[in-house]
């Protein structure tokens, strides 16, 4: 089953079940137990999510609550001069 395939049942949606869903498909079917923001964010692009660019995933992650698992491994990445922070999250099952 494809990430198209698994999000396309949910009747519209909210932000944060888009990336719950993005987080429950890549931990039980590709085994990852961790996703960064921007891993989150390419799910959301895969699955054809409508406007999946203005989603704020850091936010929604924040404010998923017991959700997720965000074990505060934040680092700070110098993107084209830009720096970018990115944090590990996991999803409590």
């Amino acid at each position: 089953m494809t990430l198209v395939e698994f999000i396309a049942p949910l009747k519209n949606p909210t932000s944060k079940e888009r990336v719950l869903v993005v987080l429950y498909y890549k931990q039980r079917h590709e085994g990852r137990e961790a996703l960064t923001t921007e891993d989150i964010r390419l799910g959301l692009k895969a699955a054809r999510v409508p406007r999946w660019s203005k989603v704020n995933v850091a936010d929604v992650v924040a404010k998923s609550g017991h959700y997720v698992d965000s074990p505060g491994s934040i680092k700070t990445v110098a993107c084209f001069g830009r720096s970018r922070h990115l944090a590990s999250t996991t999803f409590a099952s």
